[in-house]
């Protein structure tokens, strides 16, 4: 699996991974065309929960299926590249509990920093 041959709109060379028998990414692919229309399509209809990272890569995994589906890719290309999407995937999820662990972790040691001030004006400076 080599690069797109793809030129992407400012002249230069698509950076992406020829998964395709047209030796075009995803963005780029004959085979995709459709897909990439439909996306086009819906637009912002698939803001909220779907969006960000999180979103493009249920898209990605979508289109992908559908062109496997529709002959368009390899069994073996869209298994390797299903596992580099589950990889994906699992690092979004790792980010995410970082992400909830350091919000309680900051709500935690504000609820610290409250109840410290409230026994300081109760019972004084006991440290003093």
């Amino acid at each position: 699996m080599g690069t797109c041959k793809a030129l992407k709109r400012d002249g230069t060379r698509c950076t992406g991974s020829a998964t395709y028998s047209d030796d075009r990414c995803w963005a780029h692919s004959q085979h995709t065309e459709a897909a990439r229309k439909r996306g086009r399509h819906r637009g912002g209809r698939n803001r909220g929960a779907g969006s960000g990272e999180l979103g493009e890569l249920k898209a990605k995994v979508r289109g992908l299926l559908e062109t496997l589906v529709e002959g368009g890719l390899e069994t073996r290309v869209a298994a390797v590249a299903f596992q580099g999407y589950g990889v994906l995937l699992k690092a979004v999820e790792i980010e995410r509990r970082v992400k909830d662990t350091e919000e309680i972790d900051q709500k935690l040691e504000e609820m610290r920093e409250r109840l410290d001030e409230a026994r300081r004006e109760k019972y004084g400076d006991l440290g003093a």
